[in-house]
């Protein structure tokens, strides 16, 4: 990410596309898991909100779309 603001200046504004091999990767159907709103606190509950959770395979963070 880092790559496209190299050599800017404080307060300087530009839009950048990034390609996913510079970013997290390819869009994987299979990382996308649906969790049902009742497993949340309503007030934590905002689009954008970053959530850390364990599955048998480990810990993961995850993103409220909804």
């Amino acid at each position: 990410f880092e790559s496209v603001i190299l050599g800017l200046e404080s307060g300087q504004k530009r839009e950048f596309t990034i390609p996913p091999e510079n970013a997290f990767g390819q869009h994987n159907p299979q990382n996308v898991q649906d969790v049902d709103r009742t497993n949340f606190a309503e007030d934590k509950l905002e689009i954008g909100a970053v959530f850390s959770f364990q599955m048998v395979t480990g810990s993961y963070q995850g993103l409220s779309l909804a």
